[in-house]
């Protein structure tokens, strides 16, 4: 995953800016209040990424359209934990998810933010938080403890069971595995600023959008060849950024293109038989063309 000034949108393919929800760029979810401050509502959690799990659970709140309220604070975001599908999941400012964008870093992976390319308007969405983790740290411990007693009393260990009950409780009543959670994620953010480019279009409800597939190549073996991913394929003197779609017996990919280049681009790559290709400035491979859609 790049630093801010050198991402690449998986879409059009030029330098990414991101930009907060507009009226114009997310009419639906995006609204403003009697002075004019627009806001949007916000994503729901997610533990799992994009590619893996592809749908959301994403519901409008009963009466949202029509929610107007007279003012917000400029950097509002709230975020309603106990929320049921009729309550507001929480809302959010463009000018608080302005602010987030500009200090990038660890507020890039604020697990509320929307955020659109500022060149093409597509909306995007981070395939893989690594902090995702920390939503539900308590509901996992929890797990943690009930397969704990199970599994001493399959053992018949009744008393040795109840004190280690007793111990895993009080552990995490004190947030004891906090701490641990806390280095898993910042493990979980070396993993995906090392094999990941990290962001992937979807659409006004968080579902992910899958790109129309230009050009198929042979699978190599490789820790950068994953989905969501953009490369750089390298043929005679230029440059052309292409984004994974699938990845099953052959990889599936779409060019990072506009719609006016598109043709062209897959014109000159249906000339060759094999491209080099990188990731973020890491040698990926030379991979066999098997097929250009034309």
């Amino acid at each position: 995953m790049l630093p801010k000034n050198k991402r690449i949108c998986p879409c059009c393919g030029k330098k990414l800016e991101l930009v907060p929800p507009t009226k114009e760029l997310l009419p639906k979810r995006t609204l403003s209040t009697v002075v004019g401050r627009e806001f949007y509502l916000i994503s729901k959690k997610r533990i799992l990424s994009y590619t893996v799990s592809p749908k959301s659970n994403f519901t409008y709140p009963a009466g949202f359209d029509n929610y107007t309220p007279a003012s917000v604070k400029e950097d509002y975001c709230f975020i309603n934990k106990r929320s049921t599908r009729n309550d507001f999941p929480g809302i959010a400012t463009a000018y608080n998810t302005r602010k987030k964008l500009a200090k990038d870093n660890l507020w890039l992976f604020s697990w509320e933010m929307v955020f659109h390319c500022g060149n093409c308007g597509q909306k995007l969405a981070l395939n893989y938080n690594p902090f995702s983790i920390l939503n539900d740290w308590l509901w996992l411990s929890f797990i943690c403890l009930i397969l704990l007693i199970f599994l001493c009393l399959t053992e018949y260990a009744a008393v040795w069971a109840a004190n280690s009950a007793a111990t895993f409780a009080v552990f995490c009543a004190v947030s004891g595995l906090y701490p641990l959670f806390v280095i898993v994620a910042f493990l979980r953010l070396a993993y995906a600023k090392l094999f990941l480019s990290n962001f992937v279009p979807t659409n006004e409800v968080d579902n992910l959008v899958y790109p129309p597939t230009d050009i198929k190549l042979a699978v190599i073996r490789s820790p950068y060849l994953r989905e969501g991913n953009v490369l750089t394929a390298k043929f005679a003197d230029e440059e052309v950024h292409i984004y994974l779609v699938h990845k099953n017996d052959i990889c599936e990919f779409s060019i990072c293109c506009d719609d006016s280049e598109r043709e062209q681009l897959k014109q000159r790559l249906s000339e060759r038989a094999e491209i080099e290709l990188t990731f973020e400035g890491k040698r990926v491979g030379t991979a066999k063309i098997t097929e250009v859609i034309l």
